[in-house]
């Protein structure tokens, strides 16, 4: 009865220890769970040379905190717009396109000089906000018939929960 009760009480001290390794390790990363969307992006994607089933993933990069860019406010955009508005103007009076007088063309100029430098000073003093991760991959590939593919780089980019948001080609090697 005694060796039934040291074996029971042995027993409840290590059920709380093992659930706790069986929980941290199933745990993924941030890093590893980034590095299994790309794998996964690439298994069910290819690559761009048909290596859904022979896709070899080389080096991942440290993750990389991604902020917001001025060019993605509304202000930009609409400084942009202006920009394009007088560019066009400007060269369409150069081409003989439209036919304007001289202080117009100054004015649209200096528009379009003002909108550039307006847009160097908010790049300058934006202060983007945190919205993801980035990583840089290695992978190489064989196409159908087992030849090598040329070893190529992408860029993934993840929201602030590490879900894959965009794959992008870099250049290759």
């Amino acid at each position: 009865m005694a060796t039934k009760l040291n074996s029971h009480h042995r027993m409840n001290k290590l059920l709380p220890i093992l659930f706790c390794l069986l929980i941290l390790s199933s745990c993924q990363s941030p890093q590893g769970k980034m590095e299994t969307a790309i794998k996964d992006h690439y298994t069910q994607n290819g690559a761009g040379h048909d290596l859904t089933e022979l896709y070899e993933p080389l080096t991942f990069s440290k993750p990389d905190s991604t902020f917001t860019s001025a060019e993605t406010t509304d202000a930009y955009k609409a400084l942009a717009k202006k920009y394009e508005a007088a560019n066009k103007f400007v060269l369409d009076a150069n081409a003989g396109k439209i036919k304007t007088d001289p202080a117009t063309l100054e004015k649209m100029t200096q528009v379009r000089l003002n909108c550039i430098s307006q847009a160097y000073k908010m790049k300058d003093t934006y202060k983007g906000t945190f919205n993801g991760w980035k990583m840089k991959h290695t992978y190489r590939g064989k196409n159908k018939m087992t030849n090598l593919v040329m070893e190529s780089s992408s860029e993934a980019y993840f929201d602030k929960d590490y879900n894959l948001r965009d794959v992008y080609p870099l250049e290759s090697h």
